[in-house]
């Protein structure tokens, strides 16, 4: 079992509820980031494992922190979005370290998915 894992989720804090309580009780620190800063804040602290976006690219917040994140492209990305321009939005910039997964996911698909995301990034380490 993966410890002292950290996962960042920026966006709508109804949205984050079901999942958090799936992952604290693994004991993985779940931190929800409604702006910019406190995304960066949580990164000088330390680099979590996976970063999770909501409604990108249409939010504005969403924009800021991953274009100011891209860089540090060994942490993966997972984005929650319906919009129909993501999968050529992920191709247009050459995102391979970027995931994606409906809005308003099932909450197993959402758990499997970022079980399966944050056990291929500590194998790379």
């Amino acid at each position: 079992m993966l410890e002292n894992v950290c996962i960042v989720f920026v966006g709508d804090p109804d949205k984050w509820i079901p999942f958090e309580k799936v992952e604290r009780d693994k004991g993985w620190r779940v931190q929800l980031a409604k702006w910019p800063k406190e995304v960066f804040d949580i990164f000088l602290q330390n680099e979590p494992d996976l970063v999770i976006i909501d409604d990108f690219p249409e939010s504005k917040v969403a924009r800021s922190v991953f274009f100011k994140l891209r860089a540090a492209e060994k942490i993966p990305f997972l984005v929650l979005n319906d919009s129909p321009g993501d999968i050529r939005f992920s191709r247009l910039y050459g995102l391979s370290f970027i995931h994606m997964l409906k809005r308003n996911p099932d909450p197993a698909d959402l758990v499997n998915t970022v079980n399966r995301l944050i056990e291929l990034y500590h194998k790379s380490q």
